[in-house]
């Protein structure tokens, strides 16, 4: 085996790996895109026709919640039926607790209400992101 030889099966070697990283990176993003995209069409629907979006995803309607913070702990109230819901250190841990269910309630969609900032909990995610999470009525 020559020095050329050797060269070549290392340059060979090296393309082909570069080859290999370049196909997983690009099946990497068009994974990561394809979510983005599934995620970002929920949004818009949700968004734009909350209605629809309730309706799409079998709901009749959502509740809707009021929450207050003391100290550093927000609470939900759900104003119609005059009821406490949930507490938690932040906007995603309420919609966690309310998708896991609280007491005899499990509220999967809910608009939450604090101050004049209006959010989504959908199934344990806020949809409509607070700008500020640590904002005090």
């Amino acid at each position: 085996m020559t020095i050329i030889d050797t060269i070549m099966i290392f340059l060979a070697g090296w393309f082909l790996g570069r080859a290999y990283m370049e196909y997983q990176n690009i099946s990497k993003l068009r994974e990561f895109m394809r979510d983005i995209k599934d995620d970002y069409e929920e949004k818009i629907i949700l968004i734009e026709n909350p209605e629809k979006w309730l309706k799409e995803n079998q709901a009749t309607e959502a509740t809707v919640l009021v929450l207050e913070k003391h100290g550093n702990s927000y609470y939900a109230y759900d104003n119609v039926e005059e009821e406490f819901i949930c507490q938690g250190n932040s906007f995603q841990e309420i919609a966690e607790k309310l998708n896991e269910g609280t007491g005899n309630r499990k509220i999967p969609i809910a608009q939450l209400i604090n101050g004049d900032e209006i959010m989504w909990a959908v199934k344990g995610k806020i949809q409509k992101e607070a700008v500020d999470d640590t904002h005090s009525n």
